[in-house]
């Protein structure tokens, strides 16, 4: 276990996504695939998918291995359980 306590303050700050355009990124890709499994809808993800290089449905467990996505296992929304 930890045996020195931390000195280290922290604050967080909360900052608008405006100003810092990784966070839309990364956004936008979390959107997208989530757009996939919830609405069923590819095509927001099919505009970012060449970026993506290993997506893991992680509650489909009766097809592991075959729920990590990647350049030789394209992702797919026919290929997934249901939610």
């Amino acid at each position: 276990m930890w045996t020195h306590p931390g000195a280290a303050k922290t604050s967080p700050r909360c900052d608008p996504g405006v100003g810092e355009p990784c966070l839309q990124v990364v956004d936008y890709m979390n959107w997208a695939v989530y757009r996939a499994f919830v609405k069923r809808e590819m095509r927001y993800y099919r505009f970012v998918e060449d970026k993506v290089s290993l997506l893991i449905d992680l509650y489909d467990i009766d097809r592991y291995p075959h729920n990590w996505y990647h350049r030789d296992n394209p992702f797919d929304i026919e290929k997934t359980s249901p939610l």
